[in-house]
């Protein structure tokens, strides 16, 4: 649609999808029957989306740590208050 309305090239779309298959994708498969239980309680503890809240429950189970800006997640110091 982005080539078709004017907004990118057929060519960078072309290029883009030439990087992206360079890429080591993992789709992670617990993510979806976490929705409405842990990820939804992180989205009422901090007041985030349920999307944002996915990203930090991921995080969790995966054992990375971050912390919330007021516009995104980012890399934590080593004591989060989140694990």
């Amino acid at each position: 649609m982005a080539v078709r309305k004017g907004r990118i090239r057929a060519e960078f779309r072309r290029a883009a999808l030439t990087d992206l298959a360079l890429l080591e994708i993992a789709v992670d498969t617990q993510t979806d029957s976490r929705a409405w239980g842990e990820t939804l309680k992180l989205a009422d503890r901090f007041r985030l989306t349920v999307y944002d809240a996915a990203y930090l429950e991921f995080a969790q189970r995966r054992s990375f740590r971050w912390r919330l800006s007021t516009t995104s997640f980012v890399p934590a110091p080593p004591v989060s208050g989140l694990n």
